[in-house]
């Protein structure tokens, strides 16, 4: 079923065959703190709680016609030095509402100051309000137009007087949607980089807590959203779910999540809809799944024996999930080694990144793991680390790291082999991941209170903020790809 579960959720889906394979071994369930450390302590602790032999069940937009081909201007904005970027609409109902998100999105990483001139009824722009803006301060101005169902664009060098890019995007029913799309039509006009604001974060939240009933439900929101009006509930079952991940099927989204029962924690997959059903319910731990970058393979964690002549020390251990040539689905242990291994991310080409205490129980560290050819590279040589998530659109690394007894996020360059503090507040940060464009990590922040944060870092101004507020205990943020249409619950 396992198989069966997870062909459905990869691109290929054609083939599902019946699974023969059985693997004995044991596994226990236990109540998770809050974050990544605390995760990894928990995997130990639930490795030797519970024993029991395994049962198997397991917007549209076009070019725009330009009067000439130029040479796209990057803005490269630095750290305290905002650019002056000037919006001038038309007065049209649609821009009305999409105007405000649409400024906020351009502002949201401290790059651009953004100020939306008043609107003209007749849109003629001469050359005579290029050299104003230009005098005022503005060496770039977007103008907008409302055509009924669609929203062109063109972008201008106030001192030259020519048009960087032009585009037109269709309207949405839904403002936020149109205003994160516009976003990101423009921002590569304006940075030379991807955008990511039509993505969203998913994330654990504490719903409940009297005594020892905790209650965990799966929440998603707007990457950009910092008020929580964009939040929604995924899953509130009555129980944990945690470790929420994004399927790569960018027409259909998914998120698979773990979800604490009574004998296990179970791997669960749900929809927008709201649908779940079970990937994989082996006993013991069945969680982090990650998948490939072109999503036809997944690696995640399962709770089994090291050696086969001691069944009764279990550790969590990575395997292998694809589909091979002939359409057959196929699992592979990964990890046949002692040691617990777990946080799975997928790297370069065919590789993958991982924790792994193995040879120091309890002080894991980044391992860089070639499927092809099973060579293994440690990238962390000393500390605590775990947490480790790629980037292939910036081609980083990023994990956190104990300092000083306080876990900070690290970035390490594959070429140079040389890692980077990035964070160095009191604030103990883990689970970090990526955003779609590369330039944004979010992360977890614990705080004095004892609950948790969700925060994002910016890797080009090194600026951090905190998107859920100090009462809220919110954990194991997971960022979305740009999927065709923006994930909405339905």
């Amino acid at each position: 079923m396992v198989k069966k579960l997870f062909c459905r959720l990869l691109h290929n889906r054609s083939a599902q065959h019946d699974e023969n394979a059985r693997l004995g071994e044991r596994g226990p369930t236990h109540r998770p703190p809050s974050p990544f450390v605390r995760l990894y302590l928990l995997l130990i602790t639930i490795l030797f709680l519970l024993f029991g032999f395994e049962r198997e069940s397991i917007c549209s937009s076009q070019p725009l016609a330009q009067p000439e081909q130029l040479q796209m201007a990057t803005v490269t904005a630095q750290l305290f030095a905002k650019m002056p970027l000037l919006i001038v609409t038309q007065s049209q109902k649609n821009l009305k509402k999409i105007l405000p998100l649409f400024q906020h999105d351009l502002e949201f990483t401290n790059q651009f100051v953004v100020k939306i001139a008043p609107s003209q009824n007749e849109f003629e722009i001469k050359k005579s309000s290029f050299a104003k803006w230009a005098e005022e301060g503005y060496p770039l101005v977007l103008l907008l137009e409302d055509k009924k169902d669609q929203i062109i664009w063109r972008l201008y060098d106030t001192a030259s007087i020519s048009m960087i890019k032009g585009q037109q995007l269709s309207v949405s029913s839904k403002p936020n949607v149109t205003a994160h799309a516009l976003a990101d039509q423009v921002w590569p006009a304006l940075t030379g980089s991807s955008g990511f604001f039509s993505s969203k974060i998913a994330y654990s939240k504490m719903a409940h807590r009297r005594g020892r009933n905790i209650k965990r439900h799966l929440m998603m929101r707007d990457a950009t959203d910092m008020t929580g009006h964009s939040e929604e509930l995924l899953v509130n079952s009555p129980t944990i779910s945690v470790s929420p991940r994004w399927n790569k099927d960018l027409n259909s989204p998914i998120i698979l999540y773990s979800e604490y029962t009574k004998s296990n924690v179970r791997l669960v997959a749900v929809n927008m809809e709201g649908k779940r059903s079970i990937v994989s319910n082996f006993d013991g731990v069945n969680m982090q799944v990650a998948y490939s970058h072109d999503g036809k393979e997944v690696v995640y964690c399962l709770s089994r024996p090291p050696l086969p002549h001691l069944p009764s020390h279990t550790t969590t251990q990575l395997y292998h999930y694809a589909v091979d040539d002939d359409g057959r689905p196929a699992v592979k242990r990964l990890t046949p080694l002692p040691g617990n291994n777990f946080a799975p991310c997928w790297g370069p080409g065919n590789t993958i990144f991982y924790a792994t205490d193995l040879g120091s129980l309890g002080n894991p560290k980044i391992h860089w793991h070639c499927l092809k050819s099973g060579t293994i590279t440690p990238i962390t040589a000393t500390g605590f680390a775990v947490s480790p998530t790629y980037s292939p659109s910036a081609h980083r690394l990023a994990y956190a790291k104990m300092v000083k007894g306080r876990m900070q996020l690290f970035l390490y360059d594959l070429d140079t082999k040389k890692e980077e503090q990035i964070t160095f507040d009191n604030a103990s940060k883990d689970e970090c991941c990526w955003s779609p464009c590369g330039n944004l990590l979010a992360f977890v922040a614990e705080q004095p209170n004892g609950k948790s944060r969700i925060g994002l870092f910016n890797v080009q101004t090194g600026e951090q903020k905190m998107i859920t507020p100090t009462h809220e205990d919110c954990c194991y943020p997971h960022w979305s790809p740009i999927y065709a249409q923006l994930p909405m619950k339905s």
